[in-house]
């Protein structure tokens, strides 16, 4: 996977993965259940009515930046 690749100085540089961990305010990096699991939900029949929508999934990281 090329965007692995592209990422994963994020997290194998402590460091950089130190900072961007405490940002986060489920303090952990995302995976890949964390999609999968919205992936799940949005084929099911349980979300039958959605349209145009927007999750974000971000660790909580877009409202901690608005919540200051």
């Amino acid at each position: 996977m090329r965007s692995l690749r592209l990422s994963q100085a994020l997290w194998q540089t402590p460091q950089i993965a130190e900072s961007m961990l405490s940002r986060l305010p489920l303090g952990r990096f995302g995976e890949p259940d964390d999609v999968a699991g919205l992936a799940l939900y949005l084929v099911s029949p349980a979300a039958g009515y959605i349209t145009a929508a927007v999750f974000v999934v971000d660790g909580g990281l877009s409202l901690a930046s608005v919540m200051g």
